[in-house]
């Protein structure tokens, strides 16, 4: 399998271990020794089964934008890179719309072999390459994916998150789509403020960062407002083409319950009203946690136009 994958990429990968993960190596980070720290929340395709977990709450938002985004894609043709890919909670559903080639990147070798064992229960185990590496040991040449996810996983690249934007611009073909998914700094400028005071909120004003965890010594990774990341993207060569956020709701609410503000004999009785609402703000509000883009490669300079329904800097180009 693995010669098969270098011949479609044109890369050397080396054999692959005992359990198909190829390995190419990687570099500790501040963002690696996070993820060791904690790495439940690494397994979100497993956590979306957990009764009132936020994975389960907020992946049909996930999809529900994916499948627009990805409405006109020829998935079953498409070379697919899932950067990030964590437990395979989206490549698994790029595979469920028939996508045949994924090659899964991450630095987490548990979440690989997790999701790895899934495969071979599908048996979709060869339709997807799983690579364990990181960033700056990615061996792909430019215009090698018609689509790339990098959903939660790009903010973790932290000073190198423009580098990051820029190199999966370039692995993108000319016509292909650049999925992000990132961290929206009101929303969490909002939950510092309701859970952890206003100093806590004023500094990640201040600072542009934000903790993922309670814990103090933890690191703060990069959040970004809408006119920062269209700032990023302009700069490096990429049109904004659609953009969906993700409700901060999930995730407030994901926390009242957990130190037992909202009972679970509430979540209970209110669940059709829960979904109902979380449905309304997947459509009307604004207010996100996240914030997902579909990017494309801005036109060479001939002057064509883009072919499709663009919203870069608030206008409509149809």
């Amino acid at each position: 399998m693995d010669n098969v994958w270098c011949e479609r990429l044109g890369v050397e990968l080396g054999k692959p271990d005992a359990l198909g993960i190829c390995h190419i190596g990687f570099s500790s980070s501040e963002a690696y020794d996070f993820h060791q720290r904690y790495t439940k929340g690494a397994h979100l395709r497993r956590l979306e089964t957990v009764p009132f977990h936020q994975s389960q709450w907020e992946s049909p938002y996930y999809r529900k934008t994916l499948d627009r985004f990805l409405e006109n894609a020829d998935l079953a043709q498409a070379m697919i890179l899932d950067f990030g890919c964590g437990d395979g909670r989206f490549a698994d559903y790029l595979l469920q719309r028939g996508a045949h080639q994924i090659v899964c990147v991450d630095f987490d070798y548990a979440t690989l072999a997790a999701f790895g064992e899934h495969l071979t229960e599908t048996g979709d185990r060869d339709k997807v390459l799983l690579l364990h590496t990181d960033f700056d040991h990615l061996p792909f040449a430019a215009d090698t994916f018609d689509v790339i996810l990098a959903i939660g996983s790009l903010y973790y690249l932290d000073r190198q998150y423009e580098t990051g934007i820029a190199r999966l611009r370039d692995m993108l073909g000319q016509d292909g789509v650049l999925i992000t998914s990132d961290p929206s700094i009101e929303g969490f400028m909002l939950r510092a403020l309701v859970f952890n005071g206003l100093n806590e909120s004023l500094d990640i004003f201040r600072s542009r960062r934000f903790r993922e965890v309670t814990d103090a010594s933890a690191p703060g990774f990069r959040a970004f407002d809408d006119g920062e990341w269209r700032d990023i993207f302009r700069a490096a060569g990429l049109t904004v083409l659609d953009r969906q956020g993700i409700s901060l709701f999930h995730n407030l609410l994901r926390v009242l319950f957990l130190k037992g503000i909202v009972p679970e004999e509430q979540l209970r009785e209110r669940q059709d009203d829960i979904e109902s609402m979380f449905d309304y703000l997947h459509d009307h509000g604004s207010l996100f946690k996240h914030v997902v883009w579909k990017l494309g490669k801005k036109r060479n300079s001939d002057g064509a136009a883009p072919s499709q329904h663009v919203v870069d800097d608030a206008f409509f180009i149809l």
